[in-house]
C-alpha cells in the first residue's frame, strides 16, 4: 500500500469487496477521487467498476507503461517504482 500512499490524495479501496457487492465498499468508492489500475487490457477493475457505476478519476493499464505482463515477480519492485512513477507523472 505504500506505493498506493505515495501518489497523495488518492486512498486504496479493495476490488474483492466491491466485486462481491459489499455496499460499504461500493459506497466508499463512488466517493472518493477513484485511480484504476488494471494489470492488463483485459481490464477486470474497470469492468468491475463499471458494473457498480463507479467512476473513475483516472484510469491506467499497467502493460501500456511499458511493462510486460507475465507470470514472475522477480521485477516486482521495479516494476511497481515504474508504474507509480507513470501514474505519478500523468496525475
Amino acid at each position: 500500500h505504500a506505493a498506493v500512499y505515495s501518489l497523495g490524495c488518492f486512498g486504496a479501496y479493495c476490488l474483492a469487496g466491491i466485486g462481491a457487492a459489499l455496499s460499504g465498499f461500493i459506497e466508499s468508492a463512488k466517493t472518493a477521487k477513484t485511480v484504476i489500475i488494471d494489470g492488463c487490457p483485459v481490464g477486470c477493475a474497470r469492468k468491475v467498476s463499471e458494473k457498480y457505476h463507479i467512476p473513475p478519476t483516472k484510469y491506467f493499464v499497467v502493460t501500456k507503461m511499458g511493462i510486460e505482463k507475465k507470470h514472475a515477480f522477480d521485477m516486482l519492485g521495479t516494476e511497481t517504482n515504474q508504474a507509480v512513477d507513470y501514474i505519478k507523472s500523468h496525475i
